[in-house]
């Protein structure tokens, strides 16, 4: 598989956010496909169940950090996970092990690490979805203001249109998206955030073709390595002009 951490000139790394809906055939399909990073939402699995999605990531040449849907009722909902090929080294961040927010830090390059996050937002059908989005979005923006000036990608379900994201008194983010439908209904729910400077070699892809139902999985491609000013510009000190 070669050396995963060693980043080569004009070398770029795509992640992929898809939503299955609780599908290990449609995750199947999309571990097939030439992207480097996979950020799943709403698996259904819990307990017992999620020994088999890993087992079959795992058999394409895949692992990661899962994190457990949540059961009400009898029925499950959320789990999501952060998954990259087996040669490159992967942790999971203990404060985002949540049924709908899941984090994980990677080797990106030989001296850069970077922070990863699977989000599934609250649809409009939840009873107080805008309540629990608000609240999930805080939470998110407190774990990128606890992990300071390191460079992070959240993507996903966030089952709200860009416009809808508040990440409270956090500032520097930068969202990325095609600005164009990415389900059945018409809305665009799935895209990234970051605080990866935009260049003219990012690309963001709407995979119309793939074969996932409901969702259409969106992947965001950028150079690897780290460039621009992580979401916040540092005031440099001047020269002294005055006399001594």
């Amino acid at each position: 598989a070669g050396n995963q951490t060693r980043a080569r000139p004009g070398e770029k790394t795509e992640v992929m956010a898809v939503n299955v809906s609780g599908s290990k055939e449609q995750l199947r399909a999309v571990l097939g496909m030439k992207v480097d990073i996979v950020l799943v939402q709403e698996r259904w699995a819990h307990g017992h169940k999620l020994g088999s999605w890993k087992s079959m990531a795992a058999a394409g040449g895949w692992h990661g950090v899962w994190t457990t849907a949540e059961v009400k009722a009898a029925s499950a909902s959320g789990g999501v996970a952060i998954l990259c090929r087996r040669a490159r080294p992967i942790f999971p961040i203990e404060a985002t092990q949540e049924p709908r927010l899941g984090g994980a830090v990677i080797s990106w390059t030989r001296r850069t690490k970077l922070h990863l996050y699977s989000i599934y937002g609250y649809d409009s059908g939840k009873q107080n979805c805008d309540i629990h989005n608000r609240a999930l979005h805080r939470r998110f923006g407190e774990e990128v203001c606890r992990i300071g000036r390191v460079p992070w990608i959240a993507g996903g379900d966030w089952n709200v249109e860009p416009d809808g994201i508040d990440l409270g008194h956090y500032r520097g983010v930068n969202i990325r998206t095609r600005g164009e439908p990415t389900t059945d209904s018409g809305s665009n729910l799935d895209w990234f955030l970051t605080n990866i400077s935009e260049s003219g070699d990012d690309k963001v892809i709407v995979h119309h073709d793939a074969p996932v139902a409901v969702h259409r999985p969106v992947s965001l491609e950028i150079p690897r390595g780290l460039r621009g000013d992580l979401g916040f510009r540092l005031r440099r000190p001047r020269a002294f002009e005055g006399v001594t």
